[in-house]
């Protein structure tokens, strides 16, 4: 016969309580534990995971899932993590929302994901953006034709003007210009949030690209009083960004400081190495940021710090296209601010990994992972159809093309790669340190999906593909071999 002590019986009873309770929760709960297994999962995710009440989820849909927030767990295992996860068969998005579970002495025992369905929500905002960006464009005709026949009339080619004529035409021509700023960032951010802005990333230096800035807007820090400084580390590294958009950031956080700083105060720009990543900074003395509105800042349509009447004018979205360039290039971006003392704008870009040959970069690789004891896997992806695509539109628009696919490849992988060759006009090796044949296998499906549902360039171009994969030490020991196997493995 078996006895419960009153102890038993009532942890017996909480625990049957919470399940209870996490079961009657809309949103989905699952738990898992340190070794990414399911330990528990409520109706709730079943549903939103499109399984049965009655069945499990295999292994292998579980990777497939949930393989990009478990790539962010195993970085740093004790981060609050959001991410959104796709179910292309169902044609839903939920975001997860995951946190480290502990026990009473404090250790991590697992991870608590919570999800929600954000397809509606994503559904609006896209209707929302592309209404923005319909009326943008149509708003932008007859702009420019108000323009030109202001200027015909400031330049005197319709007759001569008095002088209170000209400066009202001065004041309309004003407001031309700044309406076109407007619709212009209002172009900007939904073609950025739409995924139709593509990159088109070189080596360069970011202090030389820092010092292109203060040339262009140095005339703006003199004309009112602003003293400006420079601090770069010595011996920065490069980085593989779009130099026209980084450039739009730059000038965005100093157009930023300018406006925000008064007469006599200094400006600051300055960067620095921090782990793998370059940090650029823009810091100012000037009236500071709320702490409440630091973390609306980023946030469209947002104009921290604004009182009614003549003063700081824009249009809330200088700060939101920042965030949405900065994070297409696997950057960060924040504030750091005391009201009355001025702010720091702070943004990350990876730092360009400098490798002359694929060899050269399979070499350390491979001796990395012999050193540690991991996996590193090679994936090979070959355009089949570029030929025809070249031939139809022309090399330059096939090289446009080939460009958006490394964008897609480079956003499908983020976290999981740190090189994408092209050894050919049509091939792209792509490196995975860490990663076994099982989760490059998962990662190539994950991005062979993205690539196959999109439609390239101007002319709605659909791309044939073709993968190869081979993993050290598995299939091959050396660079040579693994190319070699990687290349029989094309199919």
């Amino acid at each position: 016969m078996k006895v419960e002590t009153p102890g038993k019986k009532k942890e017996s009873k909480d625990i049957k309580l919470t399940v209870s309770i996490l079961e009657t929760l809309q949103e989905g709960i699952i738990v898992f534990n340190l070794e990414n297994k399911i330990f528990f999962i409520n109706s709730s995710a079943k549903r939103l995971l499109g399984v049965k009440e009655d069945e499990t989820i295999s292994e292998a849909d579980k990777e497939f899932i949930f393989s990009p927030l478990f790539r962010e767990l195993s970085e740093n295992k004790d981060a609050f993590i959001s991410k959104e996860l796709y179910l292309e068969d169902q044609k839903r998005i939920l975001e997860a929302n995951s946190s480290p579970l502990r026990n009473l002495a404090g250790e991590r025992t697992g991870t608590v994901v919570a999800l929600r369905d954000i397809t509606k929500a994503k559904e609006v905002d896209r209707l929302k953006t592309e209404f923005i960006a319909n009326t943008s464009h149509e708003l932008g005709t007859p702009l420019t034709t108000i323009k030109e026949f202001t200027a015909i009339l400031l330049d005197g080619l319709a007759g001569p003007l008095k002088p209170d004529q000209r400066e009202y035409l001065s004041i309309v021509q004003g407001n031309v210009e700044r309406l076109n700023r407007v619709i212009s960032e209002l172009l900007d951010i939904s073609k950025l949030e739409a995924g139709k802005i593509v990159l088109h990333p070189e080596l360069v230096s970011i202090s030389r690209l820092t010092n292109q800035i203060i040339y262009l807007m140095g005339s703006q820090v003199k004309s009112k009083g602003l003293s400006l400084h420079l601090s770069f580390s010595s011996n920065l590294p490069e980085v593989f960004v779009d130099v026209d958009r980084i450039t739009q950031v730059l000038i965005n956080l100093v157009g930023n400081a300018i406006k925000c700083t008064p007469a006599g105060g200094r400006i600051s720009i300055g960067a620095g190495r921090r782990n793998e990543n370059l940090q650029v900074m823009v810091k100012d003395t000037g009236i500071g940021v709320a702490p409440e509105d630091q973390k609306i800042i980023f946030d469209r349509f947002r104009q921290v710090g604004r009182t009614p009447g003549p003063g700081l004018r824009g249009t809330g979205l200088g700060l939101p296209i920042c965030k949405e360039i900065i994070r297409l290039h696997d950057g960060d971006i924040w504030v750091e601010s005391q009201p009355g003392k001025g702010s720091k704008f702070v943004f990350t870009l990876p730092i360009a990994r400098k490798y002359r040959t694929l060899p050269e970069y399979l070499n350390v690789q491979i001796e990395f992972a012999r050193a540690v004891g991991t996996k590193f896997s090679l994936l090979l992806l070959k355009v089949t159809n570029y030929d025809r695509i070249e031939k139809r539109l022309g090399k330059k628009e096939a090289r446009k093309v080939l460009r958006s696919l490394r964008n897609v490849l480079g956003k499908e992988l983020r976290k999981a790669t740190d090189m994408i060759a092209v050894s050919q006009r049509e091939e792209f090796y792509v490196g995975l340190p860490k990663t076994d044949i099982k989760g490059a296998s998962i990662l190539i499906k994950r991005a062979k999906t993205a690539i196959c549902a999109k439609k390239f360039g101007d002319n709605n171009i659909t791309l044939s593909l073709k993968t190869g994969l081979a993993t050290y030490p598995t299939d091959a020991g050396t660079p040579e071999g693994l190319v070699k196997e990687v290349i029989s493995r094309l199919k």
